[in-house]
C-alpha cells in the first residue's frame, strides 16, 4: 500500500469511530436528559435510573471520545478554531459528567481519610 491508501484509510477510520462515538454520546446523553427516574431493572441489587445509566457510560466514554475528536482534527487538518470546537462538543459533552464523578470520588475519599 502507498501513503495515500494509508491516509483514506486512516480517514475512514476516524469518521467511522467518530460517528460511532457521536451516536453514544447522543444516545446516552437523551437518556439522562429524558430518562429521569426511571429504574431499568428494580430487581437488580443496585438499581439504577435513567439518569445514573447514561452518566455514568457517558463518564467511562470520556478518554475514547476525546481521542476521537482529536483523531479527526489531526486527519484532517483543522485549522479554524470554530470549527474545532463543533468538532470537539461530543468530547466536551463527555467531560462533564467524567469532572463531576471524580470530584465526587475526591471529596468521598477526603470525607472517608478525615474521620
Amino acid at each position: 500500500m502507498d501513503k495515500s491508501n494509508d491516509m483514506k484509510l486512516n480517514k475512514i477510520l476516524a469518521i467511522v469511530i467518530y460517528t460511532l462515538g457521536c451516536l453514544c454520546v447522543a444516545y446516552f446523553a437523551m437518556l439522562a436528559l429524558i430518562g429521569g427516574r426511571n429504574i431499568a431493572n428494580p430487581d437488580a441489587m443496585l438499581p439504577y435510573t435513567d439518569f445514573d445509566r447514561g452518566t455514568m457510560i457517558l463518564a467511562l466514554g470520556c478518554i475514547p471520545m476525546v481521542i476521537s475528536c482529536i483523531a479527526i482534527i489531526k486527519s484532517f487538518k483543522i485549522e479554524k478554531r470554530i470549527k474545532r470546537i463543533l468538532v470537539m462538543i461530543p468530547g466536551f459533552i463527555t467531560v462533564i459528567p467524567f469532572v463531576v464523578y471524580a470530584v465526587f470520588f475526591i471529596i468521598f475519599m477526603f470525607l472517608l481519610n478525615s474521620s
